[in-house]
């Protein structure tokens, strides 16, 4: 055997172990927080996260970018971006498989009110 070769037999039991290791790191780790491993995934609850983070960033756009750039009152430009905003996200809503199928829009309807109130409390 030439030296400074290693044998291909070496990184397969190398692989091995190293999976084996980490699946038994990765089971005590698990049951040390009183979690099952492996982790059972709900797509539901999956589905429900990616939902929750899609919201979360739209409503932190929203807020940057009032906050950055004050909105003329009477903007075309800002209602029509408005109205292609609601219409996507009714396209991501009828997408996903929740169980309430009106909470985004009802959420989304809320914020729009809110950020009315803020307009009628500037012109004051």
């Amino acid at each position: 055997m030439n030296r400074g070769v290693v044998p291909s037999y070496f990184f397969k039991s190398s692989s091995n172990t190293t999976l084996t290791l980490l699946g038994f790191v990765n089971f005590q780790l698990y049951h040390s927080i009183n979690v099952k491993y492996p982790p059972i995934l709900d797509p539901r609850l999956e589905a429900l996260a990616a939902y929750l983070y899609a919201l979360s960033r739209y409503f932190d756009n929203n807020h940057r970018a009032s906050v950055e750039e004050p909105q003329v009152v009477g903007s075309s430009s800002s209602e029509q971006e408005q109205e292609e905003s609601n219409l996507r996200l009714a396209q991501l809503q009828h997408q996903l498989s929740v169980n309430e199928p009106g909470t985004l829009m009802h959420l989304v309807q809320d914020a729009s009110n809110e950020v009315e109130e803020d307009g009628a409390t500037r012109d004051c």
